[in-house]
């Protein structure tokens, strides 16, 4: 959505994760600001998912892959919050915790509600006939937004 209107801000970018710290990540940006913009930005961060697996495909070490996946994740005594570049948005995961692998408080952030908070901002001035486009550009899941 941000990124449909001029704002250059990716998470991998901005605060790399992972292996984000060694890939260099296209972001991918338009300045219109509408629902061809926001359309654009999806196939263009297509073609980038793309050329990053190609990347990953590349730098990928030769061997056989295994590893041990925990049962449990014990996350740090006090809050925490991170975050990750999902398709739609944003996506946060938060935490209260005492050091125990049952944190205390655990809140999923998910870009659906977040995306549709903006709509009363961008369906003023159009008609009703625009509102079914803008709605369907705003890629929303109403099961994440009831959440």
């Amino acid at each position: 959505m941000l990124r449909a209107s001029g704002v250059n801000w990716d998470l991998r970018v901005h605060r790399p994760y992972m292996v984000y710290r060694e890939v260099p990540v296209n972001v991918q940006v338009r300045q219109e600001g509408d629902c061809f913009a926001r359309y654009q930005v999806r196939i263009q961060e297509i073609y980038e998912s793309v050329r990053l697996c190609r990347v990953a495909m590349d730098r990928m070490p030769g061997g056989s892959i295994g590893t041990r996946t925990p049962i449990a994740l014990r996350p740090p005594r006090g809050e925490t919050y991170f975050a990750i570049e999902g398709s739609k948005g944003e996506v946060g995961v938060y935490f209260i915790s005492d050091g125990s692998e049952y944190p205390w408080r655990a809140k999923l952030r998910g870009p659906s509600l977040v995306n549709l908070q903006i709509l009363p901002q961008v369906v003023r001035g159009y008609r009703i006939s625009d509102v079914i486009a803008i709605l369907g550009s705003l890629d929303l899941v109403l099961g994440e937004v009831d959440r």
